[in-house]
Order: C-alpha cells, then sequence, then structure tokens
C-alpha cells in the first residue's frame, strides 16, 4: 500500500546507516521521486516516540537529498525548484523553493500522493483562497496555485526563519515579550476575521519568526516585529462549507476551543480568539493549558471533556511552581523557601510584578 511499518522503517535505518551503498541507493531513489510514497509513514513515526529518532532521520534524508539535487516540478509547475524541506503536515510537505521566472525564493506547499484526491486539492484551493482574501504584513502572502498537475502545488511567501515553537524552546518568555507578540498576532488575526476568514488551527509551529536565533525577538528597520501567520489549510472562510473526518473538526486538540472540539459552530472567531488564550498561556509558562501527549493519547469523547469540564492550573501558579524549582534546582522542599526575588530572577520580571501581571 506505499506505506512503511514502523520495523521496516527501522530496519531500513539500521541498514542504511551502516552500509554506504545502501544510503546512496535511499537518497538517489528519495531524489528521483516528486513525494515519495512512504513519505506519510514518516508523519505517522513523528507521532510516535519509540521510532521519533528514526524518522528524524529519513525525515533529513528527504531533505539533504533535495539539497545535493534540486528538483523541477513537472507541466505548468516547472518555473518552480525545490531546494530543500521545511516542514511535514497531515495534508502535505512544505518545501523552500525557486521560482525562475522572478529569480525569489518561495514556499511551495505539495499535497502527499496519498492527498492527492479530489478532496486534498479542494483543501489547497480553500488555504488559496482564503490567503488570496488577506493582505497584511503579519500573514504570509499566496503568489500561485496549480491543480492541473500530477501534483497540486500552492506557491507562498518564503519566511526566512523558524517557527514561533522552534523560537520559545518551550521556555517561558518575559511578560513584555509575550504582550508584544500577542498584540502582533491578534492584529493579524483581527485581520483575518474582517476578511471572513478564520484560522481554526492557530498554534505556535504555525506562526514564523524571521529570524534564525531562538529567544530573540526578530525586528525590521523601524522596529516593526517580523512575525507571520501561515498554514491556513482548514481554514473556516465565509460562506463556505467546512471541512471534518468522520465526523470530528479538524484542528490541533491543545489549543482547540470547547465549541470548536464540540463541533457547535463553524464561525466562531472565539475559535481563533481562544487558540490565542492558549498561546499566550504557553509563553508565559512554557507549557499548554492541557498537556498534548495526554490528549493525543485520549479518545475523541474524553477529549471533549478534558476541553469542555476540566480546569487547567492558573498561569501564575503554574509559573511560580516552575520558578521555583529552577531556583532550587529541581527540589520542592527547597523551592518553598525561595523568595519573590528569587523567582522574579528566574522569570526575568521585577518581584512586584510576577503575580499582578498574570491571571
Amino acid at each position: 500500500n506505499g506505506r512503511l511499518s514502523h520495523s521496516a522503517a527501522e530496519d531500513l535505518e539500521t541498514h542504511a546507516a551502516d552500509c554506504d551503498e545502501g544510503a546512496e541507493l535511499l537518497e538517489n531513489a528519495i531524489s528521483s521521486a516528486p513525494v515519495p510514497s512512504w513519505f506519510s509513514s514518516i508523519r505517522e513515526l513523528m507521532a510516535d516516540e519509540t521510532t521519533a529518532g528514526t524518522a528524524r532521520t529519513l525525515n533529513s534524508r528527504v531533505a539533504e537529498a533535495h539539497t545535493v539535487a534540486p528538483m523541477r516540478f513537472p507541466g505548468r509547475s516547472s518555473q518552480y525548484s525545490r531546494v530543500h524541506l521545511l516542514a511535514s503536515g497531515g495534508m502535505g510537505v512544505v518545501w523552500k523553493g525557486w521560482d525562475s521566472l522572478t529569480n525569489r525564493a518561495v514556499a511551495l506547499k505539495q499535497l502527499t500522493s496519498v492527498n492527492s484526491d479530489l478532496r486534498g486539492v479542494q483543501r489547497l484551493i480553500r488555504e488559496a483562497r482564503a490567503l488570496a482574501r488577506l493582505s497584511h504584513p503579519h500573514v504570509v502572502a499566496v503568489y500561485d496555485i496549480i491543480t492541473d498537475e500530477t501534483s497540486p502545488l500552492l506557491v507562498m511567501e518564503y519566511v526566512d526563519g523558524m517557527t514561533l515553537a522552534g523560537w520559545q524552546q518551550g521556555q517561558p518568555v518575559s511578560a513584555a515579550e509575550a504582550t508584544e507578540l500577542l498584540v502582533v498576532i491578534s492584529a493579524a488575526l483581527q485581520h483575518a476575521h474582517t476578511q471572513g476568514v478564520i484560522h481554526r488551527d492557530l498554534k505556535p509551529s504555525n506562526i514564523l519568526l524571521q529570524t534564525h536565533e531562538p529567544r530573540r525577538l526578530p525586528r525590521d528597520d523601524s522596529g516593526q516585529l517580523q512575525l507571520k501567520i501561515a498554514d491556513f489549510g482548514i481554514a473556516r472562510i465565509s460562506g463556505e462549507s467546512t471541512f471534518t473526518v468522520s465526523g470530528q473538526p479538524l484542528g490541533t486538540p491543545s489549543y482547540m476551543s470547547p465549541e470548536q472540539i464540540s463541533g457547535l459552530t463553524e464561525d466562531a472567531v472565539t475559535t481563533d480568539i481562544y487558540a490565542s488564550g492558549v498561546i499566550l498561556y504557553e509563553l508565559l509558562t512554557g507549557a499548554t493549558p492541557f498537556d498534548g501527549k495526554s490528549l493525543r493519547e485520549a479518545g475523541y469523547g474524553e477529549i471533549c471533556r478534558i476541553i469542555r469540564e476540566v480546569d487547567p492550573p492558573r498561569p501564575s501558579l503554574r509559573v511560580s511552581t516552575k520558578a521555583q524549582a529552577a531556583w532550587a534546582g529541581g527540589s520542592v522542599s527547597a523551592a518553598k523557601s525561595s523568595t519573590p526575588q528569587q523567582i522574579a530572577s528566574v522569570r526575568r520580571t521585577e518581584p512586584g510584578q510576577l503575580f499582578g501581571i498574570l491571571p
């Protein structure tokens, strides 16, 4: 069926690691195919902690192969060539590409072979339509969409940098930084909402920062924050129907609002507002309100119950607990004797602001 089992992927990786000839054959096979038929298996492996190392290595080899041997797309898409892999997701892969006609770098979103059916193409068109409605300095721009080829392609603005998730590195940021980030994100969302577009999958991995330096906010010459919201693949466009899978709404559980996870409404802007609140919570505490791994392991009914009925820890409580533990070297007993000044030094805030600025 074109998919590698976990054991087969492990065997392949083990053999390739010890066999130069095998590794070369694998890389040649990767570089000669538009999208390997087993690419979807990599995404499945990435979700499995026991095989994440294998998946990352295979994923890296895909990127390395295309970096060494850039490939052009066929037909009308031939003006675009792949440079290297940027990311892979539920529906497709995103490449850094090059537009030979305009001589500029672009981002190329390509559906995987298993998703290149009519439904997949419709979702790609929906994303293009959503982006085409928007013209904002903090939303990625769409340049072109090609659906008449064997490999549908969405051409977008290329952002040279990293995701907000990669930038934050799982650690709390200062309240001032979190506030500035949220203000910019909110402005972009407000523009989208006024144009009848609801993102519905807002999360740190879909927010791009134009920097390769973690923990340092990028700014242009005028001092403006260099940030772009991306991936409108499941966006809700006013007047159009939404996509679901087996009657369940699409999205990322850790960032989904109670009404979104319950499927109670399709066009409420509160979906994005709630996700913004989760992002703020994560920026301030270094963690989402509900543990992502626990949600992924739970069934749909249990996910709904947790998001609708369970109250997460207050941000101030989570921040103070983590700060105390960090100051005391992880010792709970020692942490109890930490002073507000010690906690504030860990959080990079003034002692009097530590609890007052958080809800």
